[in-house]
This record gives C-alpha cells, structure tokens and sequence, in this order.
C-alpha cells in the first residue's frame, strides 16, 4: 500500500499519525529528498527516511509530533564512523520535515444558537464542522457556512450516517432533554474521541441515572463532559461556544483519558 493511501485509511479510520519527509540531503546519505516515513499513533510505520540510528531517532520525534500535534524540522550530521544497521557509512547532513496527520472535528448534534455560535469558534480553531438536526430549515448550508457536512434525519438515528472516530468531537446541543437523551445514547456507542452534552446538574444527573439503569457503566459515562465547557461564567451563545471549542482544545492537546464528568 502507498503511503498516500496508508495516511487515507487512517483518516479515516480516525487514527493520529505523523509523516517525515527529508527535505535535503548533502554528502553521502542514504537518505535523499522526498524520501517519507510515516508513523502511527499505534506505532506502525510505513515507508524510510534512511534507516539506521537517524531513522530511529525521527520516529521517536514522530511519536511526540503525534502527541502534540505540531510540526517539526529535524537536522542530522552524519560522520563517516556512523553505520546503520546494515553496516552502511555514511557522511553528509540530512534535514526531515515531520507534519502531523490528524482531522479532528466537531459534529454538532443540534442546530441552534449555540451550535451556530460553536461551529464558528471551532471553525476558527481549527477543526472541521458537521452539523445535524431533525428539522430542514436549522440544519442547513446558508445558517451553518462553516460546515462541510450538513445532516437532516431523526436525532435517535443521526450518527448512523455520519464518520465518527477517534478524532470526532461530539457535542450534544439539541432543543430537548429526550433528544439530547438519545444523542448521548447513541454517541456512547461510537469511538468518539470526546463527548459533551450541554444541560444543567439536574438534567444531567436525572440522564445519567436512565443510561445506567439501561446498562451503561460508570465508565462509559466517564467519557462524558456535561456540562459542556470549561467553567468561565458564560452565559450568551458565544460565550458558551468559547468555553466548549477551549474544552474541546485542551482534550485535544493533552489527551486525557479522564478527563469526562465524574460519577
């Protein structure tokens, strides 16, 4: 398989890689320009920048441009007392570009103000939009321009038919308890990497009880950040959307595994 379609299949699967290029090469190395390494999150990799020590050395920098999802520019000096695994001198300097491989995204399951407000902050913030409601004249393309997909269908079917992954941001925001309820059922039952459902400390408790009644650990719910949003006193619609986009950047970049609501 190609690397190119190595780094599609893993978009879309919504697994984190990072891909290394070496972008110029002086001496004797072997090494040269346009060669590509790719590396997953999983720790599979795909592809060479060389081999020997500097090979190993740019995937270790890999896996931390996979944490951190930053670009980095590595330069190597390679003596001729340097060998490879293959017992192979070199001598020369070698610079690699590795770029993080990732597309996060929020799917906004609700399509009012907030979401509205949402889809702009997050848009602004780097990740792609999906929007989804029941009703035609909210979820569409000219109230949501952010949005690369726009969804009409029941709320206790929606996410059939959308890519959720490890790299979906799912944010339940819909107009009642029962379909917040349903979206927050069937978001349990994906891989989404985040799960916020907005709603007060009585809303959330009376859910909660429900989904453990039908069978839900209180790992499951664990996974759940409600309310939605880093506590910031907000109150208006963007406000809001500021304190869920600021949640939703600080799972990002520091990959909790518990950081959802407590049980």
């Amino acid at each position: 398989m190609q690397i190119y379609e190595k780094i599609v299949e893993l978009l879309r699967e919504g697994e984190r890689a990072a891909l290394a290029t070496v972008i110029s090469s002086k001496g004797s190395t072997p090494g040269k320009p346009a060669f590509k390494l790719l590396v997953t999150e999983s720790g599979d990799t795909f592809g060479s920048v060389g081999g020997g020590c500097m090979e190993a050395d740019v995937i270790s920098a890999a896996r931390d441009v996979i944490r951190r999802e930053v670009t980095s520019l590595l330069s190597f000096t390679l003596s001729e007392k340097e060998t490879g695994p293959d017992g192979l001198i070199c001598g020369g300097k070698v610079e690699v570009y590795i770029e993080p491989i990732v597309s996060p995204h929020i799917i906004l399951l609700g399509a009012g103000h907030v979401a509205k407000a949402i889809a702009r902050v997050g848009k602004i913030a780097g990740f792609g939009i999906i929007v989804a409601d029941d009703r035609g004249d909210y979820a569409s393309a000219e109230r949501f321009p952010e949005a690369s997909k726009v969804v009409v269908a029941p709320f206790d079917e929606v996410l059939d038919s959308l890519p959720v992954n490890r790299s979906s941001y799912v944010a339940v925001v819909t107009r009642t308890h029962q379909q917040d309820e349903a979206c927050l059922r069937q978001a349990l039952r994906t891989e989404a990497g985040y799960i916020g459902m907005i709603g007060s400390k009585t809303k959330i408790r009376k859910i909660f009880a429900r989904l453990i009644e039908e069978g839900f650990s209180k790992e499951d719910l664990q996974r759940i950040h409600s309310p939605i949003g880093l506590k910031i006193g907000a109150e208006t619609s963007e406000e809001i959307a500021v304190s869920v986009v600021a949640e939703m950047i600080q799972h990002r970049r520091n990959s909790p595994r518990d950081m959802g609501t407590p049980v």
